[in-house]
């Protein structure tokens, strides 16, 4: 990894494939602690227990690297704290609790 580059925003819309990404992007999340900006959408999982399971791991993934969620919505001006409960369509903001 080049030792000059300093990641400080990561971007993610894959249409239901955020999770491998932010899977394959760990280290990097890790050693840069980036704020991530990623699309959630309950419509991209057809099984009910898919969606699930990767609504967990994602917030799992998160807890793990001490980040909080946040729900990103054009007609707010404020940022509602986000437990990825129930039906989800939209952006999340990941901003680390440390850095």
């Amino acid at each position: 990894m080049n030792k000059g580059i300093n990641v400080r925003v990561i971007k993610i819309d894959t249409q239901g494939h955020e999770l491998n990404v932010l899977l394959s992007a760990t280290q990097l999340i890790k050693q840069h602690r980036p704020i991530v900006l990623f699309e959630f959408e309950s419509e991209y999982f057809p099984a009910p227990e898919t969606e699930q399971k990767t609504r967990d791991q994602i917030l799992a993934f998160f807890a793990n690297l001490e980040y909080e969620l946040y729900m990103v919505g054009t007609d707010s001006q404020y940022l509602p704290k986000l437990t990825l409960q129930n039906y989800f369509h939209g952006d999340i903001l990941a901003v680390p609790l440390r850095h």
